[in-house]
């Protein structure tokens, strides 16, 4: 269940730009003018991603913020396999899974997350990325300048953007390994940019009384950091802890820690052992995902994120417990 509400609140990564202006053959002038399009810009289309060898076509809504609005609130509709919908704002997410009969709420949801794999704030962050324009392309008619972001080591992936010429909208996301493969793309095949977004656009469909409604966030969740009793004796460059959670879903407690360098983002979780529940030990890959378990303490550890297997296994070997 929590796979594919991350799975599906991950799709969502092309957001519009607002002013028409010429940005120059600087690259982070080019990504400050794609920032503030997650704010000012309405913009509605269809767009492809792919991920771990699938292809999902997805319809999005996105409205700008206007008066009364906390910021921008979006719409994500799949139009190919399961039907699924998504709905975000400033405030929380809202999932609704048609086939399982449920409604997924996330509460707690940070402003950056409303363009989840986009590199926002990029060049405040060039002590572990240098940028580069590479030239001109073409992406769902629209004339798209070239840009790419490098890691300056392997402890983290890269990113390719294709931005809207007059806009710096991004039309088109690579997500790149350290290999230099692309793991996860996203590209518009159509797209209106301006256009009236009404409130029946943004509105969830199909939602039944029998559903079942899953609330995760709130007060119980809040940065409780004192409380988790997991510390990093040593971490890759640049990556410092950012968020720390305490779950009381059942008599013992689980906790989910954040990590991110910026850009990137990792999360720890540790879950009290259960005997002859299969766990993860070492390190695995599910497409652009890389995960490292291990056992520590009476707890599993589980250490995943979009970055290479180097940066999840040296965060996994650096968790210590400072619990009793």
């Amino acid at each position: 269940m929590r796979s594919k509400f991350l799975q599906l609140a991950g799709a969502l990564l092309l957001i519009a730009s607002p002013s028409a202006m010429a940005l120059g053959e600087a690259p982070d002038a080019w990504l400050k003018e794609m920032e503030k399009a997650l704010e000012n810009t309405s913009f509605r289309g269809t767009f492809v991603y792919i991920h771990d060898d699938k292809a999902e076509t997805m319809l999005v809504y996105h409205r700008a913020g206007k008066p009364g609005e906390s910021g921008p609130r979006e719409r994500l509709v799949s139009l190919n396999g399961s039907a699924r919908e998504v709905l975000r704002d400033d405030d929380e997410i809202k999932c609704v899974l048609p086939d399982d009969k449920m409604v997924l709420v996330e509460k707690r949801h940070a402003p950056d997350t409303l363009a989840r794999g986009l590199p926002l704030n990029a060049s405040r962050y060039a002590d572990y990325y240098e940028f580069e324009l590479l030239g001109e392309g073409r992406i769902a008619g629209h004339g798209a300048r070239m840009l790419a972001i490098k890691p300056r080591d392997g402890f983290r992936y890269g990113y390719r953007l294709w931005l809207e010429e007059k806009t710096a909208l991004p039309l088109r996301s690579e997500l790149v390994n350290e290999a230099g493969f692309p793991v996860e793309k996203m590209m518009f095949t159509e797209i209106e940019i301006g256009g009236p977004i009404d409130d029946a656009m943004l509105e969830l469909s199909g939602i039944g009384e029998d559903y079942t409604w899953h609330v995760r966030g709130g007060e119980q969740d809040a940065d409780v950091r004192e409380s988790v009793p997991l510390a990093f004796e040593s971490l890759p460059p640049g990556y410092a802890v950012t968020r720390s959670e305490v779950h009381l879903e059942s008599e013992r407690p689980s906790w989910h820690v954040v990590l991110s360098d910026g850009l990137a983002s990792v999360s720890v979780f540790a879950e009290p052992l259960e005997e002859g529940k299969p766990a993860l030990a070492g390190l695995s890959r599910l497409g652009a995902v890389n995960a490292f378990g291990l056992r520590l303490a009476q707890h599993h550890v589980t250490v995943v994120g979009e970055v290479p297997q180097a940066t999840v296994a040296a965060i996994g070997e650096a968790v210590r417990y400072t619990g009793e």
